[in-house]
């Protein structure tokens, strides 16, 4: 489904009865996105969590219809949170809310099994509806979305930003993040130079980052250090 919006869009038929676990670090957001939803249907409940490790713990109770996920986030960000609530109970549908764009993020999401990709500066209209078109239908595609499938459609999966990243991966970027070179990384994880060297070089290529910065601050925006 492809979304949009019109004058209809308050007239549609829409869920009654919907609890969704709200997953966000700011609390003033996570507050006013909840009373902004409420404006438009005052019916659905809400779940808050400030991290994803905090949100597992009701994802254990399954007590909710739906999940809302940052992606930058303390403690446990919103891509590790969604790869563990997909393998904990798949049925569940996640939306991502994000300041960021990058098609690459977005096709990766997807393949995760994300059910839809919201920005956070979006109307609470689009979240709303893109809300209840993934309960229907399991996914709400929007222009973003729609350009980021197009353009994957014909990508080597090597081409494409990969974030499955190994715990040692995240150490030697944290590493990195910290200022600290080859040689000292080395030392600090018992590695050989030439050990650590290989290790950035296949960051580069995994992240399609064309050096340490972008590096850390794709990591950092998504939430993976």
């Amino acid at each position: 489904m492809i979304g949009y919006l019109d004058a209809s869009f308050n007239q549609k038929h829409f869920l009654k009865s919907l609890t969704a676990l709200l997953v966000d670090d700011h609390l003033l957001f996570r507050k006013g996105l909840a009373a902004a939803i409420n404006d438009i249907r005052s019916e659905w409940t809400f779940i808050e969590a400030s991290n994803g490790s905090e949100a597992l713990a009701h994802a254990i109770t399954g007590k909710f219809d739906i999940a809302l996920v940052d992606v930058q986030m303390p403690v446990m960000g919103g891509i590790e949170f969604t790869r563990r609530l997909k393998a904990l109970v798949p049925r569940v549908p996640v939306v991502i809310l994000t300041q960021f764009d990058e098609q690459s993020l977005i096709v990766h999401f997807l393949e995760m099994g994300v059910n839809a990709f919201i920005c956070k500066n979006s109307d609470p209209e689009e979240l709303v509806e893109a809300m209840e078109a993934v309960m229907e239908n399991g996914r709400y595609v929007n222009e973003a979305m729609m350009k980021a499938l197009e353009g994957s459609c014909g990508a080597e999966i090597s081409t494409r930003v990969r974030l499955d990243l190994s715990r040692r991966d995240k150490d030697i970027i944290l590493l990195l993040r910290q200022g600290k070179n080859s040689k000292q990384i080395a030392n600090l994880l018992g590695l050989s130079e030439t050990s650590v060297e290989s290790y950035r070089k296949d960051l580069l290529h995994k992240t399609q980052t064309k050096n340490v910065a972008e590096l850390v601050s794709l990591a950092y925006r998504t939430g993976i250090i």
